[in-house]
């Protein structure tokens, strides 16, 4: 049977000044964003006044991606949501993230190659992505693996399946899928597609009246979600300067500690991170701007997980945040920014992590590293940025 569409030229209850009203009703919403990020004190630093028009742009960009172009759970697509030069907040570099809209009265399948990556995980969320802070997990399934193949199967429903199966809890309205890499040079990427059962093609032409309410939906969420940002900041500031405190997150990833601090330097100085590393199968350290945001870290070293970094000889994993290269392996570079975030993430530890930084002058770091300390030269440096660049090219693509 052919599928019987309406045009776009059919008739809708909505009069056209109503799409008028509604882009007034959009601007005044981007103007009151505009003016609660930029009067900020964050982003009076004339650096970060100039980042401040780029960061609500690419806030917006996020935003209306998941609340109008694919706010369809009948028609679902499995998109990947972020990139290197259009990162989001506290996107982990090690991670490539995809969204998906569901419903919780349908079955979806996902299938397709599973590839090989560290942790490949399915996350299924309540309220809307953008609709902070109203939105929270509502379980996981993680460990996901291939057949003899490669290929995975995996179902979303309500009703339990044989399987790889996620249930859907009532209120299920969007799904998280993360791939998370610790070697982005040898870990294969997934090739997963979403589907729901009982879906026939075309799917109708979108209404006047859905987009309307689409659109209705996102002018709402715009002032409230920009705070919520701001506020995820402010939480990191909660903590001393040049500390980290480990929280877990209602609207992170399961059974993830998240360790938040800030960092603070002047440009003749630099600030030493410590850490123990748990028995764990991931650990990351990444630095952001005071927007949280993720950093430009395919040509910059912006991140380090557990199988980059270099530990020294007594098992101690020491990074060093500067704004100059200070030569040593374990470089943090915050681009930079002499004043910003940071973030460890310590996936299923068998302890409490636990993380000690200081604020030292640049002259005299070698005074406060062991004398093993592993160091690169800038050639090396450069040779290691390149393969970051191919290996992040590799891994994040469509």
């Amino acid at each position: 049977m052919t599928a019987i569409r309406t045009s776009l030229t059919s008739d809708t209850s909505l009069p056209y000044e109503a799409f008028m009203q509604q882009w007034q009703r959009f601007l005044a919403a981007m103007k009151d964003a505009g003016e609660f990020v930029q009067q900020d004190h964050i982003a009076r630093p004339p650096f970060m006044q100039a980042q401040s028009v780029r960061y609500l742009m690419r806030i917006f960009m996020g935003m209306e991606t998941t609340a109008v172009e694919l706010d369809d759970p009948l028609y679902p697509r499995l998109v990947r949501l972020f990139d290197t030069y259009l990162p989001y907040n506290n996107t982990n570099p090690d991670c490539v993230y995809f969204f998906a809209r569901i419903s919780d009265k349908e079955t979806y399948r996902i299938h397709g190659k599973a590839g090989n990556c560290r942790i490949l995980e399915v996350q299924i969320m309540d309220g809307h992505f953008p609709a902070g802070p109203n939105h929270s997990s509502l379980g996981t399934l993680t460990d996901l693996k291939g057949d003899a193949d490669g290929n995975i199967d995996i179902v979303l429903s309500a009703e339990p399946h044989d399987g790889n199966w996620v249930k859907l809890k009532p209120g299920a309205s969007w799904l998280y899928m993360r791939q998370y890499y610790y070697d982005w040079e040898n870990e294969d990427p997934a090739d997963l597609i979403i589907e729901r059962i009982g879906a026939t093609y075309p799917p109708p032409v979108i209404s006047a009246e859905e987009l309307h309410a689409r659109v209705e939906r996102l002018i709402g969420w715009i002032p409230t979600w920009y705070r919520h940002l701001r506020a995820r900041v402010a939480s990191y500031y909660e903590t001393p300067e040049n500390t980290l405190k480990f929280v877990p997150s209602t609207a992170g990833m399961d059974d993830m500690l998240y360790g938040k601090g800030h960092f603070a330097m002047a440009e003749d100085e630099c600030v030493i991170v410590e850490f123990d590393p748990p028995k764990c199968p991931y650990w990351s350290f990444q630095t952001m701007n005071d927007f949280w945001e993720t950093l430009e870290f395919d040509m910059n070293q912006s991140s380090l997980n557990g199988h980059q970094a270099v530990l020294d000889s007594d098992g101690i994993f020491r990074a060093v945040i500067s704004v100059s290269d200070p030569g040593v392996a374990n470089w943090l570079d915050p681009v930079g920014n002499l004043n910003g975030l940071i973030c460890a993430r310590v996936y299923r530890p068998d302890a409490q992590p636990v993380v000690r930084m200081r604020r030292v002058p640049l002259a005299n770091l070698m005074s406060y590293l062991p004398s093993d300390t592993a160091f690169v030269t800038p050639q090396e440096r450069s040779d290691i940025l390149r393969r970051r660049f191919f290996a992040t090219a590799r891994r994040v693509r469509e």
